[in-house]
């Protein structure tokens, strides 16, 4: 594993808040140590990428996180601090186990030689990695907070019929017109968690598993 923090003039405002380059490639890497213990199928070869950017994180957290592939993860943080360093350190710690979720998955579905493009399956991802940091690190985050199973039934079967009109996963995965935020998030991590609470599996059995059969678990 390495950790590359790319050069930006924004480390020096973070630096000021009390948040150096050295302390956040620190944060960072003891997270991936936590994380890679529980993933088996997480790879040794794993790039993190980190840089403040105050032009793009997560509103509700202060950083951002994302997987290109299976040893490819970049995560992002406003140098503002806007919450506090305390709560970044834990939020970035949460997007560190989401990422490395999401790596370990890829690696696992390469391995099989599967795709799963769907929206519905880009939920159950998501949901996987929300469920394994809630779990692992420090809570559920605002976009894993779903609501009552009939909410939820409508939210799935949406998501189904948006597959069928071949629409878009960030059509639903954050915002939506009608003021409803993270609907893909919400209803994969609902479908995990329905999906744990019948088989008696873990998240981390579940991150090796198939979106189609972890429905099916979830008896969705």
């Amino acid at each position: 594993m390495k950790i590359i923090g790319l050069d930006s003039g924004q480390w020096e405002e973070a630096e000021k808040k009390g948040f150096s380059q050295a302390e956040v490639e620190g944060v960072v890497k003891a997270a991936y140590n936590r994380a890679s213990k529980l993933l088996p199928t997480l790879s040794t070869n794993l790039n993190i990428v980190i840089r403040p950017n105050k032009n793009n994180y997560i509103k509700e957290t202060g950083d951002n996180g994302y997987t290109y592939d299976s040893e490819l993860v970049i995560i992002e943080f406003s140098p503002t601090l806007p919450y506090g360093k305390e709560d970044l350190i834990k939020n970035m710690e949460n997007a560190v186990f989401h990422e490395c979720n999401h790596a370990a998955r890829y690696r696992w579905l390469y391995s099989q030689g599967v795709f799963e493009p769907s929206i519905v399956d880009a939920g159950i991802h998501e949901g996987l990695a929300t469920v394994f940091a809630g779990q692992y690190a420090n809570g559920i985050s605002p976009w894993g907070k779903y609501e009552d199973d009939e909410t939820m039934n409508k939210w799935l079967e949406e998501l189904r019929q948006a597959d069928k009109n071949g629409e878009h996963w960030k059509d639903w995965g954050f915002d939506r017109a009608d003021g409803r935020k993270w609907v893909g998030y919400k209803t994969g991590t609902w479908i995990v968690d329905k999906a744990i609470q019948n088989s008696g599996k873990s998240v981390i059995d579940l991150t090796s598993i198939l979106s189609k059969d972890i429905t099916e678990l979830a008896s969705l």
